[in-house]
């Protein structure tokens, strides 16, 4: 069916020739293009197959928000026999959204809440894949996709434990730092002091999935931002270093 499909848009001069040629040829974010313009020609008649395409090629494209869409789009419009395709590419959304909080997670100034939310992004990699592995008789990728984001759980959660064992073991009477100017607290606020690592946990819990991932994007936003600003500061010492010679 799939193949027929594309046979009959290459002789009509679709884009999808060109979109399934451009993943092939690994130029994935110009294949997203190409499916985009073709789902747009078809406008609420492109097909559940389209979509499902289109969603693959933005996995690799790392846009994750499309990839997501476009899966769900495809069970909409295909049927279940789409979803366990789709529970698998959002298995692959989730675990890259893991990698990317994990990296966060290890900065030095990072605080708890990248780590929890690589932790969530874990579970819920596991969770898709599973679904899509008891969906076949026999899907050996969706098997060790799950074995995969097992383990990787296993290693955020063991790397948890051992952070709230270090913050347990830190002398209690020992004076409190000043605060940094970005971390003072305004004057007018009053209360108890509550427990950041508590407090933070308490409120990933209460965000939706979405809020999570929109606040972990903004994070690798500003670490981004950061790292452009080092590599100006380092290109301009450089030029420096070479005026001086």
């Amino acid at each position: 069916m799939r193949a027929l499909l594309c046979f009959l848009l290459l002789a009509a001069g679709d884009p999808v020739g060109d979109a399934m040629r451009a993943y092939k040829e690994g130029r994935f974010a110009d294949a997203v293009k190409l499916f985009l313009a073709a789902e747009a020609e078809f406008g609420d008649a492109a097909p559940a197959e389209l979509l499902h395409d289109l969603a693959l090629a933005a996995l690799r494209a790392d846009d994750l928000p499309l990839a997501e869409s476009s899966a769900e789009k495809a069970v909409v419009r295909g049927g279940p026999r789409f979803a366990p395709q789709r529970d698998f590419i959002l298995g692959n959304v989730a675990f890259k959204r893991c990698l990317k909080a994990e990296v966060l997670a290890g900065r030095v100034e990072s605080g708890p809440i990248a780590l929890e939310a690589a932790i969530l992004h874990a579970e819920t990699a596991a969770d898709s894949w599973r679904r899509a592995a008891i969906s076949r008789a026999d899907w050996p990728e969706a098997r060790r996709n799950v074995e995969r984001a097992v383990l990787k759980l296993e290693v955020l959660e063991k790397e948890r434990e051992e952070r709230r064992k270090k913050q347990s073991r830190k002398p209690r009477n020992q004076p409190a730092k000043p605060p940094t100017p970005e971390r003072q607290r305004d004057p007018s606020q009053r209360g108890s002091k509550v427990d950041q690592d508590r407090l933070i946990r308490a409120q990933l819990k209460e965000l939706s999935y979405a809020q999570v991932r929109r606040l972990l994007d903004k994070l690798t936003e500003k670490e981004q931002e950061k790292a452009k600003l080092r590599k100006k500061e380092q290109a301009s010492k450089r030029v420096a270093g070479e005026r001086d010679w």
